[in-house]
């Protein structure tokens, strides 16, 4: 293995990118696949990766994205067909063919007619094609697979199926590239049966299944989750041949796939024992199996037994590997036991295998485990590169540790690594965030006289830094040295001003660099901009600009925010404009912004009490509709405006909506169940009324002592004394006490019905239940017994409410001396 070799990575805070799948498109490849006599291979384009791709043909076999699973072009189509195809491309429906390629196809024959086909993208025009070429050239059994293979790939199987029935039959015998290709197709798209017919058909013609041809078949049947089917063809192909690593690998993660850990872990060991090596994507495929369907322990034991085994080890394995339980498991502390083992069994690490761990551990922020594992990369001769330390830096940044992260800057260039620009980024990002602007400022101008320019990135993080503390002059000035040294800002350069500008309340100045952008160089404004210009001219109460850059940000086709819109909307409650409002907010909710239970009442509010109830009632529908109005708020407000606006059906039904929910969080209020109550009992719909309470009773909620006296004055004003009572009573039953207020409207309709005593008796009863009487009590008493010519228990009264401590007023005198 490499001893401390980095491999390249991504020049930014370490973001390892996963490794390419490397295809190889090559006509070679698919010349051999369709049983092509001749053509030698393409040399493979060099290309410098973090981990080797995997082979082409496992690529293809394991990739969805792939040549053979995608009904895309070769990538180079060879010089010689272009003018075909450019002229096949022109072709439309009813085109002659012969005159379409007149003066193109000559030396045509069954070989090239072939590769035609393998360059085209659609069916129509390959079976077209193929039906001329037969009369003009003639097929032979390549150009008949080529016709097969497009037709499948591009998800015509049946008619492939029917060409190879029919045409084919008549042209030309059908070899075992044939029957591969269309088992291939038909075990691709699940059609199994089909292709297991195709299999049996092949055999009894005298050919033999390859490993591919059975493979694919295998993993059809794991896809549908045939898994027992799969198994048994795996040992039925012995006879035909021997499995290889892509055999063993479907099988294994389908057995993983279906739970089965055991058997995928037998899978690999009878694998290794009949000499097939298992490669890095049969360990990756276990591994993920593992770690996503069972165990991390038992994922670790089957890694150690490999490279106990000394199978599969190498850099590129180990990597993707650690990488894989790093990035996609998240699962840091076995990839770190993982490195453990590497190390232990006398390799070498790679930089990168340490950068991934210790990239793990500052995600996790373990911070501890990062370090301690930066110094076991010392001790093994593993020297640290930019990457490692960014990590590190990064890590401790957002840890809020900026300190720390500063002395590991300065580590790191009297060790001699230099720190590249996104390492000072970083560091300065960390220094604005707490506030540090200056010492920020003094790290930027130190990465420029270490060589290091900075970016654009580097400027707008020290921009935004500036502008949040309020140092807009010295942000200004950054820009526009930024400019003169050649670094051009970018959008977000200039919304950092603008929103620094707005903040300070120069809005104007904002403005007017806001209309310098197109200047620039910069493509255009976005809805940032045009949103942090709006917000600044609000906040000063210059609604008139703020609308109009509303309306810019509008015709621009960028979609206002829910800040914007519920800025724009509560402005619009202040000025009473109903219809506007309401339309701002059916927009809003259309455009995925539903908004929000203070924007929402504040508009249903403003709406009732500017009299526009209809309006009020078609926005409350059409938001319950959207699923906007799921709050008690909502639902007591507008019950309480339909109330009041005497629209009581429309009420009713919404608050018994909200009762029927039975969820405590959808508590009717008192003021909205209040106004209902009054406004049926104005009407004299006192049985709606009493029905409303009584179902709220019912479904676990209490009224408030308010609306029951609500009810009791309605039945009181209409003289059914019974009912009232009936009501009374189901009240003091149902809860605590009632409050005085409301037995004084059962003692005065008593007392009118010359009831005295009853009422009497009724203030002794509420007495004992802590509902002590008042003076409006007593005096209503008092009034009842001189009306019945019992002036002597009227004074007795008098006398047990002196002692009771409640004082005569002139009321009582006056009821006295009549």
């Amino acid at each position: 293995m490499a001893a401390a070799s980095a491999l390249p990575l991504r020049a930014s805070a370490f973001n390892p990118s996963s490794p390419s799948t490397g295809l190889c498109s090559s006509s070679f490849q698919l010349n051999a696949a369709l049983g092509h006599p001749s053509s030698s291979p393409s040399p493979r384009v060099s290309q410098q990766q973090e981990i080797p791709a995997p082979r082409p043909d496992r690529a293809r076999f394991e990739n969805p994205k792939s040549p053979w699973r995608r009904p895309d072009r070769v990538s180079s189509i060879p010089m010689d067909l272009q003018p075909i195809l450019e002229a096949l491309d022109a072709v439309r429906p009813g085109d002659d063919l012969d005159d379409a390629l007149a003066g193109r196809v000559e030396n045509l024959g069954p070989d090239k007619a072939g590769r035609v086909m393998q360059c085209m993208d659609k069916p129509e025009l390959v079976l077209l094609f193929f039906d001329w070429a037969r009369s003009r050239v003639g097929h032979n059994v390549f150009s008949c697979n080529c016709a097969l293979d497009m037709l499948c790939r591009l998800n015509r199987r049946q008619e492939a199926l029917a060409l190879f029935r029919n045409a084919m039959a008549r042209i030309c015998m059908p070899n075992k590239f044939t029957y591969g290709i269309l088992i291939r197709g038909f075990s691709s798209a699940g059609d199994l049966d089909i292709a297991i017919q195709l299999l049996e058909e092949m055999k009894s013609n005298g050919f033999e299944g390859n490993a591919v041809v059975h493979t694919t078949l295998m993993k059809g049947l794991c896809d549908a989750g045939r898994v027992v089917e799969a198994l048994e063809h795996f040992r039925a192909m012995a006879k035909d041949c021997a499995p290889d690593v892509m055999t063993y690998t479907a099988l294994v993660h389908a057995l993983c796939k279906a739970g089965k850990f055991d058997e995928a872990q037998g899978m690999l060991r009878e694998m290794i024992a009949r000499g097939c090596a298992p490669d890095t994507v049969t360990f990756s495929t276990l591994i993920d199996g593992l770690c996503k369907f069972g165990s991390e322990e038992q994922a670790f034991r089957v890694l150690e037994d490999v490279i106990q085994r000394g199978m599969g080890n190498s850099d590129a394995a180990f990597e993707t590997i650690i990488q894989r339980l790093c990035n996609k498991y998240n699962s840091v502390e076995l990839a770190s036991k993982v490195l453990g083992v590497v190390i232990a069994k006398g390799f070498t690490p790679t930089v990168l295998m340490f950068n991934l761990v210790i990239n793990g551990f500052c995600k996790a922020k373990d911070l501890d485990s990062a370090y301690k594992l930066l110094e076991v990369m010392i001790e093994k001769g593993c020297v640290p590169n930019v990457f490692t330390f960014t990590i590190l830096i990064t890590g401790l940044c957002k840890a809020n540790r900026v300190g720390e992260a500063q002395q590991l800057l300065e580590k790191m260039v009297t060790g001699g690594c230099s720190p590249n620009v996104v390492t000072y980024s970083t560091v300065i990002n960390g220094l604005c965030k707490q506030g540090q602007v200056d010492d920020a400022y003094e790290l930027f101008q130190l990465m420029e006289r270490r060589n290091c320019p900075p970016n654009v990135v580097t400027h707008n993080i020290l921009i935004d830094g500036l502008c949040k503390a309020k140092r807009i002059e010295e942000a200004r000035q950054l820009y526009h040295r930024m400019r003169e040294t050649g670094c051009a800002p970018d959008i977000i350069t200039y919304n950092s001003l603008i929103d620094g500008l707005c903040k300070s309340f120069q809005v104007d100045e904002a403005f007017q660099l806001f209309q310098t952008i197109p200047e620039s160089g910069v493509s255009a404004a976005n809805a940032v901009t045009y949103s942090t210009l709006f917000h600044g001219y609000a906040a000063l109460g210059r609604m008139a600009d703020a609308c109009r850059i509303f309306s810019m940000l509008v015709d621009k086709g960028f979609s206002p925010d829910l800040a914007t819109y519920t800025s724009l909307i509560l402005e619009y409650c202040k000025t009473s404009r109903a219809v506007e409002v309401v339309e701002l907010v059916e927009e809003m909710a259309s455009k995925g912004f539903p908004p929000r239970v203070n924007t929402l009442s504040a508009v249903l509010g403003g709406l009732f009490e500017g009299n526009h109830t209809e309006r009020a009632i078609q926005l409350f529908d059409s938001m319950a509709a959207r699923g906007c109005t799921d709050d008690a708020l909502i639902y007591n407000l507008v019950v309480e405006g339909m109330a009041r606006a005497s629209k009581h059906n429309k009420a009713l039904a919404v608050l018994e909506q909200v009762i029927d929910k039975r969820d405590r969080k959808f508590n009717p209020s008192s003021s909205a169940v209040d106004a209902l109550v009054e406004s049926l009992c104005q009407v004299g719909r006192t049985d709606d009324a009493k029905q409303l309470l009584h179902k709220m009773s019912e479904r676990g909620f209490a009224a408030a002592v308010s609306s029951y006296n609500g009810l009791l004055s309605g039945l009181s004003r209409l003289q059914r004394w019974d009912e009232a009572t009936q009501v009374f009573e189901a009240m003091v039953s149902a809860g605590p006490a009632p409050e005085i207020s409301t037995v004084n409207v059962v003692i005065s309709w008593l007392c009118s019905a010359a009831k005295v005593d009853d009422a009497y008796e009724l203030v002794q009863r509420m007495s004992k239940l802590g509902c002590c009487p008042d003076i409006e009590t007593c005096n209503t008493l008092i009034g009842g017994y001189c009306k019945s010519g019992r002036a002597d228990l009227a004074r007795k009264l008098l006398e047990e409410m002196t002692e009771a401590g409640l004082e005569p007023n002139d009321t009582t005198h006056d009821l006295l001396e009549c």
